[in-house]
């Protein structure tokens, strides 16, 4: 899969309205179910990143090299998420080397910070497990589905992972989202016919009908994450969206929007005010900080691949 064949811009609309869900769930609860796009982003991110480096991993890409390079593209925004929540509900300085410090969350300053985190553990599960195949996979997902059910059912929603004391569902959760996107790519791989339709904005709206409902069921949390959303995602990669340009810049700006907004929205300020900003931050930051940031330390990377290679040369003559 090369080219853009590995871009999916309905995935991408999907992310961003997944976004800024969780921007108002945080903000004053108007989306009562908007802790379940954690669980979309996880299949998401499982999807995504299987289309952009599986291949580059059976072609040679070390553990190593695939941890710096998810490195450089998450930890610039978790720095500046830790940074705004610093700056904003204090805190330890050891956030910023995105050490979790709370006594109940994880990440007092910025409690979000946590499914970063998650994502960045998945990331490198991800590169660790690809070579064992699919034993090892339905291994990870079978402990995570059990894990998930086994919290859900004794926390009453699938809101876990954002404290000490959900941690160990938490980590479930993530693995038992992050493999269902492990296994929607592999079908998309035997089966990768995409089209350009209308259809495809079912897969954009449709969760967000899901977290506008306001249920507290678990049995709905485990429905919606177990079978719902592989649904969803499998739309979003079938069809894809007509307007790609749009798409892409809300699916661009949703991870900024994602790592600082709790802060921000949990101000003792008008909403009216503290929403719009937030959006505005999120794209000015994706736009002047994290995209230059991540050039940045890509070349820094480069640089130290070429010095690499030329000493490895040096020895060998």
């Amino acid at each position: 899969m090369k080219g853009a064949q590995t871009r999916f811009y309905t995935l991408d609309a999907m992310r961003g309205v997944a976004a800024f869900l969780v921007v108002l769930y945080h903000a004053n609860r108007s989306v009562p179910l908007g802790y379940l796009a954690v669980d979309l982003f996880f299949s998401l991110s499982g999807f995504v990143l299987c289309a952009a480096y599986l291949e580059k991993l059976h072609s040679g890409l070390s553990f190593c090299e695939f941890a710096l390079v998810r490195f450089i593209r998450l930890a610039p925004l978790m720095i500046a998420g830790a940074a705004i929540g610093l700056a904003i509900n204090g805190g330890s300085l050891w956030t910023l080397l995105l050490v979790p410090t709370g006594d109940l969350a994880l990440y007092p300053a910025n409690i979000p910070l946590w499914s970063l985190l998650f994502e960045l553990v998945a990331s490198l599960a991800f590169a660790a497990l690809y070579r064992f195949g699919k034993s090892a996979w339905l291994l990870l997902l079978s402990f995570g589905a059990a894990g998930f059910l086994v919290g859900v059912l004794s926390h009453g929603s699938s809101d876990l992972g954002w404290g000490w004391h959900t941690l160990a569902p938490g980590l479930a959760r993530t693995a038992f989202s992050f493999c269902i996107g492990v296994a929607l790519f592999a079908i998309f791989r035997r089966h990768p016919t995409r089209d350009v339709s209308w259809l495809s904005v079912l897969a954009i709206t449709v969760p967000v009908i899901i977290m506008i409902v306001p249920s507290r069921m678990a049995v709905y949390d485990l429905a919606i994450v177990a079978f719902a959303f592989p649904a969803i995602i499998w739309l979003g990669v079938r069809y894809e969206v007509p307007f790609a340009r749009a798409a892409a810049f809300i699916g661009g700006s949703s991870y900024a929007l994602y790592a600082i907004h709790h802060p921000i929205v949990r101000m003792d300020l008008p909403l009216w005010l503290t929403i719009p900003a937030t959006v505005i931050l999120a794209v000015l930051l994706e736009r002047y900080y994290d995209r230059p940031m991540r050039t940045l330390l890509t070349r820094l990377r480069q640089v130290r691949a070429t010095a690499s290679v030329t000493a490895l040369s040096g020895h060998s003559a």
